[in-house]
């Protein structure tokens, strides 16, 4: 799993990439959706993950669509939610929609 996840991060062939992105583990998919050199392919099969951590790894890549962002704003998970609104990629309607929406907020989330 170690050597998975590692390969996972680097800048691998696109291949590759795709195919740790439908790993067993959790942890390995996370990776791959966290790179930024990771295909469109990968990516697209990672948006369809059930894992939180691993829709949580990709609503933080900034290479993200922001039309997938949009689409992942309500989602029930507090850490993609946190992540989409911490994605430059987002639009700002959107970030400050999540702050409204969000019971415990009140204003407009700050960005890193």
């Amino acid at each position: 799993m170690a050597e998975r996840a590692v390969l996972a991060k680097q800048a691998g062939p696109a291949w590759q990439l795709r195919l740790l992105a439908q790993d067993p583990d959790s942890s390995v998919r996370a990776a791959v959706a966290a790179n930024v050199h990771a295909p469109s392919e990968a990516f697209d099969l990672l948006r369809a993950d059930g894992d939180a951590g691993v829709l949580a790894a990709l609503a933080g890549n900034h290479i993200v669509p922001s039309d997938w962002l949009s689409r992942m704003v309500k989602h029930e998970s507090a850490a993609v939610r946190a992540k989409v609104a911490g994605n430059l990629r987002t639009p700002d309607h959107l970030v400050a929609r999540m702050a409204w929406a969000d019971k415990g907020s009140r204003g407009t989330p700050t960005r890193p």
